[in-house]
């Protein structure tokens, strides 16, 4: 669509095209430091990106990162409804 308004120009009055470019412009920025943000908390935590390539994680790392997490993890079900089953039914059949 944005090309379409750089090629076709006189399809939209001028107010239209600069407002269009100033929004494009801020969401690239925006989109620009997102990453950018992403990538620095990323390379700050190496344990957390080797969890997301094997999906494992040192205990240690999860009580410091994610306790309640672990808590439930260690209870035994994960705080996970049987496979099939929704939540509200399982409640319904516990109750």
């Amino acid at each position: 669509m944005c090309c379409l308004l750089m090629w076709f120009m006189g399809l939209l009055p001028a107010i239209s095209r600069t407002s269009a470019i100033f929004v494009h412009d801020l969401l690239a920025w925006a989109i620009t430091f997102v990453l950018i943000g992403h990538m620095r908390r990323a390379f700050e935590d190496p344990e957390a990106r080797l969890g997301m390539r094997t999906g494992y994680v040192s205990r240690s790392w999860a009580d410091r990162q994610h306790s309640r997490w672990l808590r439930e993890e260690q209870a035994g079900d994960g705080g996970r409804p049987d496979r099939g089953t929704s939540r509200t039914a399982r409640q319904n059949r516990d109750a």
